[in-house]
C-alpha cells in the first residue's frame, strides 16, 4: 500500500513524496523531484540575511550599552574613592 503525501518545506517548491509500508511496518519515504537539491528563494535568503542583519546590530548595541554601563561605574567608583582618601587624610592629619 503506497499513499502520496506532500511534504511542506520552507521552499514553495517543495516536491512530493511517496510513502510505503515495508515488511514489519517500517516507512519508508522516497522523494521524488529535487527535494534534497532544493534551491532557497530569493526572498527566503533575503529575510535570513535581513534577521542575521538584526540580530548583529542589537547584540553590537547591548555591547555598546554594556561598555558605557562600566564607564559609568569606572567613573563613579574613582570619585568615591576620592571621597574616601580625602576624608582618610582628612582624618589622619587632625
Amino acid at each position: 500500500m503506497s499513499l502520496p503525501i506532500w511534504i511542506h518545506l520552507a521552499n514553495k517548491n517543495a516536491g512530493k513524496a511517496l510513502v510505503s509500508v515495508g515488511g514489519g511496518g517500517i516507512m519508508t519515504i522516497l522523494l521524488l523531484h529535487r527535494v534534497v537539491n532544493m534551491k532557497r528563494s530569493r526572498t527566503e535568503v533575503g529575510r535570513w540575511r535581513m534577521q542575521r542583519q538584526a540580530s548583529r546590530r542589537k547584540s553590537r548595541w547591548l555591547e555598546g550599552q554594556s561598555r558605557r554601563n562600566m564607564r559609568i561605574h569606572s567613573i563613579r567608583k574613582c570619585i568615591l574613592n576620592k571621597q574616601r582618601n580625602s576624608l582618610l587624610f582628612a582624618i589622619y592629619n587632625i
